[in-house]
């Protein structure tokens, strides 16, 4: 006999959001991780804040610790967009070619990334992982030999949507992430060393600015927008 499915709504999600009552939402399924948290090797910061990008940051094998923590409930307005879609495709064909590290990563860049984001936008308007990465980070344009230089690292969305890649697979996945920005309408920045460096200066300084006045209203700071986020 089927189990009929429970549902609850995102704002009932959000009244769980307090330290010994802290539930997350992946792909439509909602956890409860209150006790987990404390034990997350990402910490708890990651966990509470950038729950979206778990498939990005984590190997097959971490779903398993998932079944304990699933508190019966699914998302009664959960959603894949068309933009997620054709991430989890990208990232499913990765996996088969054998391209991804074994181990998952801390998602500390991640969560830099959405602070940026949400500050240098007002408000965030992205609603999934792929769409928020494309609207807060910058990629440096530079010639193939100059990748042992950077350490891979110029590649900052591909880096960022796909964590979990070595360094020497992120200039030949450019391009395809290229195309689904380009097919989803969505930003692709690729500057010069100096105007990336020019670019985030700039972002900073406005980070500057909104610090020293902590006492603004919600939602001209937008350092609170950043760090209250939520995906």
């Amino acid at each position: 006999m089927a189990v009929e499915k429970k549902y609850i709504t995102s704002e009932d999600l959000k009244k769980h959001n307090k330290p010994g009552d802290l539930w997350i939402s992946i792909q439509g399924k909602v956890y409860d991780v209150s006790e987990w948290v404390k034990r997350h090797p990402g910490g708890e910061v990651a966990i509470a804040n950038v729950a979206d990008a778990f498939i990005a940051y984590h190997p097959g094998t971490a779903w398993k610790n998932l079944d304990p923590l699933f508190t019966g409930y699914h998302l009664e307005d959960y959603a894949v967009s068309d933009v997620s879609k054709d991430y989890y495709r990208l990232a499913a064909e990765f996996s088969k070619l054998g391209l991804f590290d074994k181990k998952g990563h801390v998602a500390v860049a991640a969560l830099f990334s959405l602070v940026i984001c949400n500050i240098s936008r007002c408000s965030p308007r992205a609603n999934d992982w792929f769409e928020k990465q494309t609207r807060g980070t910058v990629d440096i344009s530079c010639p193939s030999w100059m990748d042992w230089f950077h350490g891979g690292l110029q590649f900052q969305l591909e880096h960022h949507l796909f964590p979990r890649l070595p360094r020497c697979q992120l200039r030949k996945v450019s391009l395809l992430v290229q195309d689904l920005c380009k097919k989803q309408n969505l930003p692709y920045r690729s500057y010069s060393f100096v105007e990336a460096n020019v670019w985030t200066i700039k972002t900073l300084r406005a980070v500057a600015v909104q610090v020293r006045d902590l006492a603004n209203p919600v939602p001209k700071n937008m350092v609170w927008e950043a760090v209250h986020t939520h995906g």
